[in-house]
């Protein structure tokens, strides 16, 4: 069909293990409070982060693991390798992006104990509309979200030097 353009269905996912974010290919954000033991909630936040999978997704972003913290590092693993099984089963690409490389997109600085506060503010900036309940899950999952459109050559965010530097390389990393 001549003159449809045709939009990239990303999905981004900020995993925790009792909180998580997520972007749906529209663009609209939910958090979900889990509780109950670490694989109970792991396999919980699977099915519902797999709510909105489909056929049609071409992409997810999800954060990387990013704590040296084993009791932490655990659960969020069992998130982490359940959704994995899950994306393969049913052939989605996906990319770990490192917290990092996250508030580089979003903030232009890769920097450390900002705390998470500028990351709502840049996402609200950046058209992100958040409800009154929204959290801070949700912000790095549209960022999240907004870097896989960019991989995928369809920004919802301006190009900028820092933006493009980050998405070249990882244009070529998406796991298939």
């Amino acid at each position: 069909m001549d003159g449809v353009v045709t939009v990239p269905r990303v999905v981004g996912f900020d995993l925790s293990s009792t909180r998580p974010g997520r972007c749906d290919p529209d663009g609209f954000t939910a958090n979900q409070l889990f509780e109950g033991p670490k694989l109970q909630r792991a396999t919980e936040i699977r099915d519902w982060c797999s709510e909105i999978l489909d056929s049609k997704i071409e992409l997810v972003v999800k954060e990387g693991i990013g704590t040296r913290m084993v009791k932490t590092a655990i659960p969020i693993a069992y998130v982490h390798c359940l959704l994995e099984l899950r994306l393969a089963k049913l052939r989605i690409r996906w990319i770990d992006v490192s917290s990092g490389q996250l508030r580089k997109f979003a903030l232009g600085t890769g920097k450390a104990g900002l705390g998470k506060a500028p990351m709502v503010t840049a996402a609200m900036k950046a058209g992100w509309e958040s409800a009154a309940e929204s959290t801070d899950d949700e912000a790095e999952a549209y960022w999240l979200w907004a870097f896989g459109r960019h991989i995928l050559g369809a920004p919802v965010v301006n190009t900028t030097t820092y933006r493009a530097d980050l998405v070249v390389p990882l244009r070529r990393g998406a796991t298939s």
